[in-house]
């Protein structure tokens, strides 16, 4: 009936693969690992959205903790200069 499901390993590989050769960094003030909010950066987004998300593709049996940990191991850490955008000041 599954002949041809892929594993959630293998997709949660892939898709810090993805993030990896897009240039997602993780970042240094992050809660746990830094990974949703270097991925957050990396694409402009919410760090509660990106959480979010992430919350709800663990839900989906599992993936999301597959792919964090991925994540973990696969990206690089940002360096210090490329910490916390400044915020423009309003006039």
């Amino acid at each position: 009936m599954h002949e041809y499901m892929i594993p959630l390993w293998v997709i949660g590989v892939i898709i810090a693969l993805v993030f990896h050769a897009m240039g997602v960094k993780l970042a240094r003030d992050g809660d746990i690992a830094g990974v949703c909010t270097g991925v957050a950066r990396r694409f402009d987004l919410s760090v509660g959205g990106v959480q979010l998300l992430w919350f709800l593709w663990l839900l989906c049996g599992g993936g999301g903790f597959i792919t964090y940990i991925a994540c973990w191991c696969l990206l690089n850490e940002e360096d210090e200069d490329e910490e916390k955008p400044r915020k423009r000041k309003r006039k």
